[in-house]
């Protein structure tokens, strides 16, 4: 899927703040590789204390259009993955 964004200066802004935190960028990272749960972030990242952290950057992440929630059936657990492949900026 790709995400286009017109020119939308808001739109343009909340993506370049969505991914120029280091810490949201190792999340994507790791989700292009596969889906991941709180838990396997949690681990991957090794923040147990910090959970609520990686919570907030996810949640920027939702609210960019670049990550969605859903609940896998499998695990019961709720679960990320990327929701776009590229973004596009039409100009």
């Amino acid at each position: 899927m790709r995400l286009q964004v017109g020119y939308d200066v808001q739109s343009i802004s909340e993506i370049a703040e969505a991914v120029k935190n280091p810490t949201r960028q190792e999340i994507l990272l790791v989700l292009k590789k596969d889906d991941c749960s709180l838990n396997e972030l949690y681990t991957e990242y090794d923040v147990a204390n910090h959970r609520s952290g990686i919570h907030r950057h996810l949640k920027k992440l939702q609210e960019a259009g670049l990550v969605e929630k859903y609940l896998n059936q499998e695990t019961d657990a709720k679960t990320y993955r990327l929701a776009v492949e590229e973004i596009e900026i039409i100009v």
